[in-house]
C-alpha cells in the first residue's frame, strides 16, 4: 500500500513526499491539507512528521509497516504528549497510562509522527477548523472515533529511539477544558474545574476562559468504521485450540458446555478442567472418564479455592496455538470457535473478548478496542499470554481480569471486543461447597472502602491524576445512594475508610 508523507510545522505543510501534488496544499491550513490529501488520494496511507523530527523518524517502518484497516498510529516520546496528564481527572480508562515501550491502544495522539489508513479522514467537515490546533484535531478525532471501531495506537516503532528533549507544543488550560467539553459529558469540565479551584491551581483560569469564549460543538464521529473492517474468510481447520475451564460444584452445567464443545465445527484439541473441591472430597465429574469425548481432557481436582489459582494451574497445561478461557455455565453455537478465530485473524489480533448475553437475540456484528478483559469469554493466542498469569493478590476480590488485561496491553497486545459470535450465560446458581474467606481487612475496626483489591489495581495501573479523579468519582457515586440522614455519617467516615483502603492496597502491592 502506498504512503504519502506530510512534513509540517504545526500550522502548514512544508513538503509532501510520495506523490506529486499541487502546490496549493502548501498554502492551506495544515488540517485542511491533510484531510484533503486523504480524500483525494483515497488509496494512500497518509503520514505526518513534525519538521524537527525528520532525522529521528523510522522511515522504513513509517512507509512499509503493515497497517490494518481501519487504524490510526502516532507516537510521542515519554512526557511529550500534547494531552496533559491532568486528563486523568476525568478519564479512568486503561487508555491513559500509556506504555511507551510497546504498541499500546490509546486515543492520545501526537503531531510528532503518525499515520492513518487510507481514506481515514473521509466525511470530515472542514468548516470552522482553521483555528484548530493539529494536535487538538488528532486527539479529538481519535477520542470520538475509537469507541466506534477505529483502532488507535501509540506506536514506538515510528521513531528510532525514545529520548528527545524538544516538544512541539503544550496544551493550554482553556483548550483542555474545551477538549473535555467536546470529548466527554459536560459535567466532567466542572469536576476538573472544582479540583483546580480547591487546589489553587492556575489552570482554573482556563475554565473561566472556557466559559467566556463562544464554543462550537465539533463532531468528527463516523459510524462506518466496522463496515470498513476486513472480514475475510480464513482457513481455520488446521488451527489448534485448548479450552481452560475452572469449575466448582456445577457438574451439570459443565457437562452441557462440554457437549457444546464436542459439537463445534472446529473441535478443540484439549480441554483443561480445574475442579475445586473441599479437602477430602472426591470429584463430581465422573462423566469425564465414563463417557467418550472427541478431545483430550486434562482434569485436575484441587483442594485450594480461588479462580486465580485455578486458572494459573490451567495456564501451565496449555499446548495449542490458541486458548479459549471459558466459564463452566455458558453455551456457545456450533461454529463459535471457528467464527471467533476468523474474526481475530481478519484483524491480525491476538486477544478477543466476546459478548456475553443472557437472552438470545439478533446481535450486531461489531468490534472495538476494549478497556477490560474477560477470563470466561476470551480467545487468546497462546504466545500472547506466555509468562502471564492471574495475580494472586486479587484472589477473592475484584480486579483480577482487569489486571490480566493490563499485563497483556503492557506486553504489546491489544484487546478487541466482539459483539458476535456471542456467548450465552446461564447464570447458574452458586453450586457445591463455598468456603467463607476472611480477608485481613474484614476484621479491621474501620472497614476500607473502596475494596483494597480495587485500590491495588489503581496503584498498579493508574496515573496519579487518575487516582485523584477516582476518589472524586467514588465519593460522588456513593453519596447519591445515601439517604438525607446517611449523608452526614458518610461525610464523616469517608476519609478514614479511604485511607484504610490505601493502607491495605499498599500492603497488597508490597506482598508481590
Amino acid at each position: 500500500m502506498k504512503t504519502l508523507v506530510v512534513v509540517h510545522d504545526l500550522s502548514k505543510a512544508l513538503k509532501i513526499e510520495g506523490v506529486q501534488v499541487d502546490t496549493s496544499y502548501l498554502r492551506m491550513n495544515l488540517i485542511d491539507a491533510i484531510v484533503n490529501l486523504s480524500k483525494k488520494y483515497s488509496d494512500f496511507h497518509v503520514a505526518w512528521i513534525h519538521k524537527n523530527y525528520c532525522d529521528q523518524v523510522n522511515y522504513d517502518f513509517l512507509i512499509h509497516g503493515e497497517m490494518f484497516q481501519p487504524e490510526l498510529w502516532s507516537f510521542a516520546p515519554e512526557k511529550m504528549d500534547y494531552i496533559p496528564s491532568e486528563i486523568g481527572l476525568v478519564d479512568q480508562s486503561v487508555f491513559i497510562n500509556v506504555s511507551k515501550r510497546v504498541k499500546y491502544p490509546t486515543w492520545i495522539m501526537s503531531s510528532i509522527v503518525g499515520k492513518i489508513a487510507p481514506n481515514g479522514f473521509r466525511d470530515i467537515e472542514l468548516e470552522g477548523l482553521n483555528k484548530m490546533n493539529f494536535d487538538f484535531f488528532l486527539n479529538l478525532f481519535a477520542k470520538q472515533n475509537m469507541p466506534l471501531g477505529l483502532k488507535c495506537y501509540s506506536q514506538p516503532q515510528l521513531l528510532k529511539n525514545n529520548h528527545y528533549s524538544e516538544k512541539p507544543g503544550n496544551m493550554k488550560a482553556v483548550d483542555l477544558f474545551n477538549f473535555v467539553y467536546l470529548g466527554y459529558k459536560p459535567i466532567w469540565s466542572y469536576l476538573m474545574a472544582f479540583h483546580f479551584f480547591i487546589s489553587l491551581k492556575s489552570e482554573f483560569f482556563g475554565f473561566l476562559g472556557f466559559l467566556i469564549v463562544k464554543r462550537k460543538k465539533v463532531d468528527f464521529r463516523r459510524f462506518d468504521w466496522v463496515t470498513k473492517t476486513k472480514n475475510e474468510i480464513h482457513n481455520t481447520k488446521n488451527e489448534s485450540i485448548d479450552v481452560l475451564i475452572p469449575t466448582l460444584g456445577r457438574p451439570e452445567y459443565l457437562k452441557n458446555f462440554l457437549n457444546d464443545l464436542r459439537n463445534q465445527s472446529l473441535i478443540p484439541k484439549r480441554i483443561i478442567i480445574i475442579e475445586q473441591r473441599p479437602l477430602g472430597a472426591k470429584t463430581e465429574l465422573n462423566y469425564l472418564k465414563e463417557e467418550s469425548w472427541p478431545f483430550e481432557i486434562i482434569h485436575h481436582c484441587i483442594h485450594q479455592f480461588g479462580a486465580c489459582n485455578a486458572r494459573n494451574i490451567g495456564l501451565k497445561e496449555v499446548e495449542s496455538k490458541w486458548l479459549f478461557l471459558a466459564d463452566d455455565d455458558i453455551s456457545i453455537e456450533g461454529d463459535f470457535i471457528e467464527q471467533g478465530l476468523n474474526k481475530l485473524k481478519s484483524l491480525n489480533s491476538d486477544v478477543g473478548v466476546f459478548q456475553v448475553i443472557e437472552k438470545r437475540g439478533i446481535e450486531k456484528n461489531e468490534n472495538w478496542q476494549w478497556g477490560a478483559f474477560g477470563s470466561g469469554c476470551s480467545l487468546v493466542k497462546t504466545d500472547a499470554i506466555k509468562d502471564t498469569f492471574f495475580d494472586i493478590r486479587f484472589e477473592f476480590g475484584f480486579g483480577e481480569d482487569s489486571d490480566f488485561g493490563m499485563q497483556l496491553r503492557n506486553n504489546g497486545h491489544d484487546i478487541l471486543y466482539f459483539s458476535a459470535p456471542s456467548i450465552f450465560h446461564h447464570k447458574a446458581p452458586i453450586g457445591g461447597f463455598r468456603q467463607e474467606i476472611i480477608k485481613p481487612w474484614d476484621t479491621d475496626k474501620i472497614i476500607p472502602r473502596p475494596s483494597p483489591t480495587v485500590m491495588l489495581f489503581n496503584l498498579l495501573h493508574q496515573t496519579s491524576w487518575q487516582r485523584i479523579g477516582y476518589r472524586y468519582i467514588f465519593f460522588l457515586k456513593n453519596l447519591r445512594k445515601k439517604s438525607v440522614l446517611g449523608v452526614l455519617t458518610y461525610l464523616i467516615n469517608f476519609n478514614a475508610r479511604w485511607q484504610r483502603s490505601v493502607y491495605w492496597g499498599q500492603k497488597l502491592e508490597e506482598s508481590a
